[in-house]
């Protein structure tokens, strides 16, 4: 039970524990990659929820009806693929790594490009209730982590 316990924190967070019988984990050894992508989530999640708030608070029909047929519906469809690739990614066998980190590399670009666009982001960081939205930025900068991960 125990030794499962540790493969997953190994393999999904990336930490290796230090045992007297284990061998020092070699210089390929790679990160975790979901971790990054867990912090850029959770803030771009915390901005959602309080833009819903105030799309639901300004008693508008058309911000309620947005607000009700869900804002985190959006980034659900637009991150699917790419949250599907770090999961592939981070649970990779080293005969596996290569093809899953190409994988993520076309799935983060992908996700530039769409950042890049602006669209429906870009509307929502712009929302006229004050709500400060800086999605675009957070999943940026968890790209770049991701991206420094890959080619270290």
């Amino acid at each position: 039970m125990i030794d499962d316990k540790r493969a997953w924190v190994e393999r999904v967070l990336g930490v290796v524990f230090a045992s007297k019988t284990a061998a020092a984990p070699s210089p390929a050894a790679k990160a975790a990659l979901m971790p990054f992508w867990r912090d850029a989530k959770e803030a771009v999640d915390g901005q959602i929820t309080a833009l819903t708030t105030a799309f639901r608070g300004s008693n508008h029909p058309l911000a309620t009806a947005i607000a009700d047929q869900g804002l985190s519906a959006l980034g659900d469809r637009i991150f699917v693929g790419f949250i599907a690739s770090l999961f592939d990614y981070d649970g990779a066998t080293p005969a596996t790594r290569t093809s899953a980190r190409k994988a993520v590399e076309v799935r983060t670009a992908e996700l530039r490009e769409k950042l890049a666009e602006g669209g429906l982001l870009a509307l929502l960081e712009r929302n006229p209730y004050g709500v400060n939205v800086t999605m675009r930025a957070e999943i940026a900068r968890a790209l770049d982590r991701i991206d420094a991960i890959l080619v270290s």
